[in-house]
């Protein structure tokens, strides 16, 4: 599908200069209840080069009757 970039911004490193990866946030504003998202991370090295990761599959919560909402998942990718 179409890649959309989400946001202008660097998310700030959570290990600023550690050589394993870490643990990252971002909320989709924009994302539709009951569909399903593939996101990608690109990481920036201290040099500016970017790596792609990913895709990571989400399926966002629908609302239920009662006003509640169900649990969005992560697929398992295996």
């Amino acid at each position: 599908g179409e890649q959309i970039r989400l946001n202008e911004w660097l998310i700030p490193s959570q290990d600023p200069g550690g050589t394993v990866g870490s643990r990252y946030q971002f909320a989709d504003r924009s994302a539709q209840p009951g569909m399903v998202y593939e996101y990608w991370l690109e990481d920036i090295d201290v040099g500016g080069s970017g790596t792609m990761n990913g895709p990571v599959s989400v399926q966002m919560p629908t609302p239920l009757s009662n006003g509640r909402t169900s649990t969005g998942s992560i697929p398992d990718g295996t």
